[in-house]
């Protein structure tokens, strides 16, 4: 679920890094930071073919490669 809602913040709203681990409760896995989410955002972007709802959905499986539950 917050892999959902932080998608969602990520394309329609403004996410503060720092707060993913408290307000999301989603940690960085090793190696990856904030540029891997950036990467991600722009990936979904290309593979939903501009469709808001594929793009939310690609973007939450990429956010699973970059995030993992605290």
């Amino acid at each position: 679920m917050s892999y959902e809602i932080l998608a969602r913040d990520l394309m329609f709203s403004k996410v503060v890094v720092a707060e993913i681990p408290t307000k999301y409760g989603l940690q960085f896995r090793k190696g990856k930071d904030a540029t891997d989410i950036t990467k991600a955002r722009s990936k979904s972007v290309k593979n939903g073919h501009g469709k808001i709802e594929f793009e939310l959905s690609m973007l939450e499986v990429y956010l699973k490669e970059v995030l993992k539950k605290a």
